[in-house]
């Protein structure tokens, strides 16, 4: 499991254009401070850098996530580079000059996908944002 500090090593050790990716999921829970470790690092990328990871004759792979196809690389062992055509800024906040996923956005996300593991989370979001439970 990977603590802030770890979290935000990895990310800066990547030394990734900031204009180009944003790190997404329990990441960036644990960058927001809403949660204290993640099994590791989702970082969502535009489509220009995935393509260059996947010039490095990196494995791409495929994954069902709901009604999505998820495109992504296993980097390292804790490190997933996920594919995006684009990245709209509205989704993106910086903390500790990292591109993060906005809270708002987290909580999207988690809820479209709504799988058990997501749960929690859902609930976290929900209470930091003060919004009712549905």
């Amino acid at each position: 499991m990977l603590n802030r500090e770890e979290v935000i090593r990895i990310v800066n050790e990547l030394n990734l254009p900031k204009d180009k990716y944003v790190v997404t999921s329990g990441s960036a829970m644990v960058l927001h401070g809403l949660r204290e470790k993640t099994n590791d690092v989702d970082i969502t990328v535009n489509k220009e850098l995935f393509e260059y990871f996947e010039n490095q004759e990196l494995y791409v792979k495929y994954k069902e996530i709901g009604d999505r196809t998820c495109v992504f690389i296993d980097l390292t062992y804790d490190v997933q580079i996920i594919k995006a055509e684009e990245i709209p800024s509205e989704y993106v906040t910086i903390v500790d000059e990292i591109p993060t996923q906005t809270i708002e956005h987290l909580l999207e996300f988690k809820l479209g996908l709504n799988r058990d593991k997501d749960q929690n989370d859902i609930k976290v979001l929900k209470k930091y944002l003060k919004l009712d439970e549905v």
